[in-house]
């Protein structure tokens, strides 16, 4: 089952637009954590990342996820470039397998994957999806 996780977005400035979402949009942020693995691939070759991370929440429960890259690459780039803005749209699955092979039926690619201690993940593009880029992620139980 796929159910909605979060929006995703590349910032140069995690503070500066924090401040300004919450001001705009009344949304309560996580604290900014930082966030490293080396266990992410993108096109198919190790892609170690550095990054600061927080998730904030919308008065009516919607998530969205603020990175800004300190070392390495992500694959919001590939959406993106290097400018900002929403790069992905997230979503929660019990069988990560079971998305890739869905994923790739309908013709899109796996752009990225990647592990962490709670999690693994893969990112899937095609012009298809619109410019964005599609997360799904598996948490680890």
């Amino acid at each position: 089952m796929n159910k909605f996780l979060h929006y995703g977005f590349k910032v140069k400035d995690i503070h500066e637009s924090m401040k300004t979402y919450s001001a705009l949009l009344d949304i309560k942020w996580d604290p900014v954590k930082e966030f490293a693995t080396e266990e992410q691939e993108i096109h198919g070759k190790p892609c170690p990342l550095r990054i600061l991370l927080t998730h904030g929440h919308t008065t009516d429960g919607t998530e969205i996820e603020m990175i800004q890259l300190l070392d390495g690459d992500v694959p919001d780039r590939i959406a993106l470039g290097d400018r900002d803005g929403i790069s992905h749209v997230a979503y929660s699955v019990d069988d990560l397998e079971e998305a890739r092979a869905r994923a790739q039926a309908q013709g899109l690619e796996v752009v990225s994957e990647g592990k962490a201690g709670r999690a693994n993940w893969i990112f899937v593009a095609d012009d298809k999806l619109g410019g964005a880029l599609v997360q799904f992620v598996k948490f680890n139980t």
